[in-house]
């Protein structure tokens, strides 16, 4: 695995060595927004959840990397946030939950579908599959982490004001559930998604 953050990268490494398998895995720091550190045709596989949208700068760039280091007939799974067909730039509404879902889901940018599918296509690989995996149920998994994430705030910010907890907690927290009815509608009226799921595959020549 790949990350651009050493605490991230030691806390993998610990886990996978409390978990009895550090040996078979290997972490890096690196940033696949540059070249990846890997020879050609070296995986067999690949995947990553939700990253492109937080910090992808170019997608045509960053899916021809993932294409070189893949064997021949290897196969990448990918997670990604995406703007949906509903969404209307024009529409001040749209923007406003749109803005909120990405400060509270730390997402940068929203892709448009045909922005992806058109980079994973210039890079060469063959689509087997790719579909919205959470058509209904993605707002009410975020009610349920409203629910759980708005009264703790409320009780950090408290814990704050007697001096228990420093204030950069609560500030953090403010900032991330800041917006959560907006970004749950967004999710809801179908303006977003996080979960759109794509398998690819390169070809075996």
């Amino acid at each position: 695995g790949i990350n651009i953050d050493r605490d991230q990268l030691r806390s993998a490494t610990e886990f996978a060595a409390a978990s009895g398998i550090g040996e078979r895995l290997a972490f890096i720091e690196a940033n696949y927004n540059e070249p990846l550190p890997f020879p050609d045709n070296h995986f067999d596989a690949l995947y990553y959840v939700q990253v492109i949208g937080g910090y992808g700068t170019d997608l045509k760039k960053l899916f021809k990397e993932a294409h070189r280091v893949l064997k021949p007939g290897g196969r990448a799974a990918f997670e990604d946030y995406i703007v949906l067909p509903k969404y209307n730039d024009s529409d001040p509404r749209h923007r406003k939950l749109v803005q909120a879902s990405k400060a509270v889901l730390g997402v940068v940018h929203y892709y448009y579908d045909k922005e992806f599918t058109d980079a994973l296509d210039e890079a060469g690989f063959e689509t087997l599959h790719r579909v919205n995996a959470s058509v209904a149920e993605q707002a009410q998994l975020l009610e349920r982490d409203r629910e759980f994430f708005l009264p703790l705030t409320r009780v950090v910010s408290w814990l704050q004001s007697l001096g228990v907890v420093p204030k950069h907690f609560a500030d953090l927290l403010t900032r991330m559930t800041k917006g959560t009815d907006d970004c749950i509608d967004a999710h809801r009226e179908m303006l977003v998604t996080g979960d759109i799921e794509t398998l690819v595959q390169k070809g075996s020549a």
